[in-house]
């Protein structure tokens, strides 16, 4: 099991518990919080000048990256039309134009945007 899934699990073991404590009356909400991406949603979006965002090339258009520019040269590969974060092994899908990014813990990030850590999903 990886450092994130215990994480998660302990997370949402505590979370559960707690709201166990509190009374059966509680356990609609303890289903809808052990959701996959219970914690993930309020996540604010990346916004592309964040510090980290900015020195990956993150932009939330993927059509956007600059592939002139040769940082950005994964993009500018032959399958860099396909690369973007939905398609990202790092991306968990929230809905159709956001998800969690697990390069940007703090934040969501749009479905059709780019970094350069972009990894093809296994």
């Amino acid at each position: 099991m990886s450092d994130s899934n215990r994480r998660s699990f302990l997370k949402k073991s505590f979370l559960g518990a707690g709201l166990l404590i509190l009374g059966p009356s509680n356990l609609k909400s303890l289903s809808s919080l052990m959701g996959s991406n219970a914690f993930a949603a309020g996540l604010p979006m990346l916004p592309e000048t964040d510090a980290v965002a900015a020195t990956l090339g993150y932009k939330a258009n993927a059509a956007k990256v600059n592939i002139k520019d040769p940082r950005w040269s994964k993009k500018a590969a032959a399958d860099g039309k396909d690369q973007k974060c939905s398609t990202c092994m790092f991306y968990s899908k929230l809905d159709d134009k956001s998800g969690k990014c697990q390069i940007f813990p703090n934040n969501s990030v749009s479905a059709m945007g780019w970094c350069n850590s972009w990894a093809k999903k296994p």
